[in-house]
């Protein structure tokens, strides 16, 4: 059994990423509000701009979303002007959505903040304990998509049950 101490710990920690996922999902809903999108659609841009041009299907796959979801989201990131879907030139029947970025000076400079504040703040951290965070980011990330894909196919399922 679980000592006192470490449960109140790991209810500090669970807290913790609490705040942190409400302050990001706010400040997400920020940056899309400013370009006039919402929250999911900035992120599945953001996601574009990261890896580059993807199929509606990979960005289903990194998002854990549904492909339904995910052309809705494509289709309002083409009515914003931020995204369009193109022809792969490799096989004319599949069809790649690629970022257009026209705004993304007006991003770098909302994201630069950021990240000038986040360096600032990294380095009270020794290269060890940044491991260490690096590590539980990438572990906290991955349990987070496997849990959105949870959730989207059983609200997939649950959607079915009652047509």
């Amino acid at each position: 059994m679980a000592s006192t101490a470490r449960k109140e710990k790991v209810e500090a920690l669970l807290e913790a990423g609490r705040a942190v996922g409400t302050a990001s999902v706010i400040f997400h809903e920020a940056v899309a509000a400013r370009l006039g999108l919402g929250a999911s659609e900035h992120k599945a841009l953001d996601l574009l701009r990261v890896h580059g041009p993807m199929t509606a299907g990979e960005l289903t796959e990194r998002t854990g979303l549904t492909s339904g979801a995910i052309t809705g989201i494509v289709d309002r990131l083409e009515e914003a002007g931020l995204a369009e879907r193109v022809r792969s030139t490799e096989d004319r029947r599949k069809v790649i959505v690629r970022p257009i970025l026209a705004r993304d000076s007006e991003l770098n400079r909302i994201f630069g903040s950021l990240r000038r504040a986040q360096e600032a703040l990294f380095e009270r951290y020794t290269d060890e304990e940044l491991d260490l965070l690096v590590d539980f980011m990438r572990r906290t990330a991955e349990l987070m998509r496997e849990q959105t894909e949870k959730l989207s196919a059983s609200a997939g399922s649950a959607r079915r049950r009652k047509t």
